[in-house]
């Protein structure tokens, strides 16, 4: 069997001569990397360094005759040279070639990448990361690793079959025998893996880093993926405000039609009244804190509720034809995608039900009556925040996700996360200024919430739960370390 490695630029690279006989290498806006020069580069050079660019890439010994013919001897220090700058700025993907057919590319994602091959520790046990993930992009197979700066491109079945077989704990004599590669291809491929981080080598000398390091043991797999994938500096994506979907899709408007002709209008509070007669901003600041024992028998009122909706949730000001608006809580790029879906238990004025706030027309409508998908939503956020019986008002916070995919790439939800926080410490600040018991829980049914509420999962569904109601007169303080945040 045999087996080469080949050597080509990553996606998006242009390289071209410029007048003064220098190398230039441009990188896309979108790669936040820098781009490279090569000054002197001499004819010869400048024709093997352009190998890289065709497809399928070069290998290294093809090269040298572009530079001999036209520099000697003296040029291949030279190319060299050139070769490790573009290595050291990770600007090369390599591909590992058997009898004729290529395997698997390793390819740099991040300028991080450190292109120096790895030592496979030997004599040891190998499988894949708990972290690894496959997915296809761009009609490629990747396999990628939130702990690395590369992505394995897979371009053959073979390549596919030998990650199978690092599911559990093999051998490298093993994987020769069951993938029926060479020692060397086999060799090269672990290399792949252990340069991107994909790669867990056991030996009675070495532990399982991934449940012995601090560091590792304590992430999960989709946390550790969605922390890396929606910052920059672990992927090639696009990233930010690109505005992907503009030329296919319709922006969502900023206020979704009413879900029900049975609507509530809301009071209005007089927000001058209410800036002279509360505390000031420290104090209600320094007293906000988690309540979970409510006033059963003196339940909170429409009235308070819609105060509560005018001040943390309704539209200031809305920019049509931007598709954007404002609201007391900030929200990444003016979006606002949070929708408040308050799931009513005990308010005096107000039936039981659960009912949709329109922020814009500052109303309540109708959405379901109770029943028994409400009483599990319902229970489930009592046993989330360690209540006796339901609360009062449980407020569904839901996400119409395609206001903000609209708009960014790779960090969409991340940017709906920070949102909900922000609205999260909004509604703490004015129901503790208004005196009421407030309490954001950490998780809750997304599904189960959307069947209720006869929505798409995939096109609003909850991120987020916020109890609320009236104070018990006597009640015993949180305390983080038993029930829950403070």
């Amino acid at each position: 069997m045999t087996h080469e490695v080949l050597l080509s630029y990553i996606d998006g690279l242009v390289a071209s001569t410029t007048d003064d006989g220098a190398y230039v290498i441009e990188t896309p806006p979108s790669a936040f990397r820098p781009g490279l020069r090569i000054s002197p580069c001499s004819e010869g050079l400048s024709r093997a360094l352009s190998r890289f660019a065709r497809d399928g890439g070069s290998s290294m010994e093809a090269l040298y005759p572009d530079v001999l013919t036209s520099d000697g001897p003296g040029g291949l220090p030279r190319l060299q040279q050139a070769i490790g700058r573009l290595a050291q700025h990770a600007m090369l993907a390599t591909t590992l070639v058997s009898d004729g057919e290529p395997l698997a590319t390793l390819h740099p994602v991040s300028a991080l990448f450190d292109m120096r091959p790895k030592k496979v520790p030997e004599g040891a046990a190998y499988r894949l990361s708990k972290f690894a993930c496959w997915h296809v992009r761009d009609g490629v197979a990747r396999l990628i690793s939130p702990c690395g700066h590369a992505e394995l491109r897979l371009r053959s079945p073979k390549a596919s079959a030998f990650l199978h077989l690092l599911a559990s704990d093999v051998s490298a004599h093993t994987l020769q025998q069951d993938s029926g590669l060479s020692p060397e291809v086999v060799g090269s491929l672990l290399g792949f893996l252990h340069s991107m981080d994909a790669l867990v080598s056991v030996s009675a000398d070495q532990p399982d880093p991934e449940q012995s390091t601090a560091s590792l043991a304590q992430w999960d797999f989709h946390d550790l993926l969605f922390h890396s994938r929606s910052r920059l500096g672990r992927h090639d994506g696009p990233f930010g405000g690109t505005f992907p979907f503009k030329d296919r899709f319709q922006m969502l408007p900023v206020q979704k039609p009413r879900m029900s002709n049975d609507v509530v209008a809301l009071s209005r509070p007089d927000l001058d009244v209410l800036a002279d007669s509360e505390p000031a901003f420290t104090r209600i600041l320094e007293a906000r804190e988690s309540i979970r024992e409510q006033d059963n028998d003196n339940p909170i009122t429409l009235e308070q509720l819609a105060e509560f909706l005018y001040r943390t949730a309704r539209v200031k000001q809305v920019a049509e034809q931007a598709g954007v608006c404002w609201k007391p809580t900030p929200g990444g790029g003016a979006l606002h995608e949070i929708e408040i879906y308050p799931l009513v238990e005990n308010c005096r004025g107000l039936a039981r039900g659960l009912y949709h706030y329109r922020a814009l027309d500052h109303e309540l409508v109708k959405v379901a009556e109770p029943g028994p998908e409400l009483d599990s939503l319902s229970n489930i956020m009592a046993i989330t925040g360690t209540l006796q019986q339901p609360s009062q008002i449980g407020l569904i916070l839901a996400a119409r996700f395609q206001r903000v995919q609209f708009k960014y790439q790779s960090m969409a939800y991340a940017v709906m996360l920070k949102n909900l926080g922000a609205m999260y410490q909004t509604m703490y600040l004015v129901a503790t200024a208004m005196q009421l018991a407030p309490c954001a829980l950490g998780g809750g049914h997304a599904d189960l919430f959307s069947r209720a509420a006869g929505l798409d999962y995939l096109e609003e569904s909850s991120i987020g739960e916020f109890m609320l109601g009236t104070r018990a007169a006597q009640r015993t303080r949180t305390d983080p370390n038993v029930s829950g945040g403070h």
